[in-house]
């Protein structure tokens, strides 16, 4: 809720919502935010992380999320693949074995105990596209809707929830520009 405090936001069914009077059925701890230099550390600490919980945890139980498919296929999957983590990209209703991966509109409507909401990074967080850049409303409408899909993937997190960030942050995350 750090994320959308004070803002209105569309809850990707039309509606909207100010999260005033908010309150969550479950509990936990905080979400872990950790920022990198480089794409490289934020996946070195993925992978010892992703061991780390595959060692009690059943893979299925264990969702990586990046903003887009191509994140997912060019910096996520091969990072798994070196490491000998099994894995399944869920696109049109596909199941399969190992960690699931997705992106951040696959995931609405799903829930996970662990989400891995990764590469939160500045380009592509708001994904920034040129056919709004140059009008101040169509761009903060956009930015709006990016924040609500922040907030949607965020809340799919059932036990814990892990955001990380190489390069620039996000401006939506907590402490980063902006406030929010």
């Amino acid at each position: 809720m750090a994320v959308l405090h004070g803002i209105e936001f569309d809850d990707l069914d039309g509606e909207r919502d100010d999260g005033r009077g908010y309150k969550s059925l479950l509990s936990g701890p905080a979400p872990e935010v950790r920022r990198f230099a480089s794409r490289t550390e934020e996946q070195e600490y993925l992978g010892g992380r992703m061991k780390e919980l595959l060692a009690s945890r059943s893979p299925k139980e264990v969702c990586l999320v990046a903003r887009t498919n191509k994140m997912l296929k060019d910096d996520y999957q091969p990072m798994l693949t070196a490491l000998g983590i099994r894995h399944t990209l869920l696109d049109r209703n596909k199941e399969g074995p190992g960690v699931r991966l997705a992106t951040m509109h696959r995931i609405k409507g799903l829930e996970f105990p662990v989400m891995m909401l990764v590469g939160v990074n500045s380009p592509v967080m708001p994904l920034r596209l040129s056919s709004v850049e140059s009008d101040s409303t169509a761009k903060a409408d956009h930015d709006e809707r990016e924040l609500s899909l922040l907030f949607v993937a965020a809340t799919r997190a059932r036990d814990l929830l892990i955001v990380t960030s190489s390069g620039s942050p996000s401006p939506f995350l907590p402490g980063e520009g902006g406030g929010k």
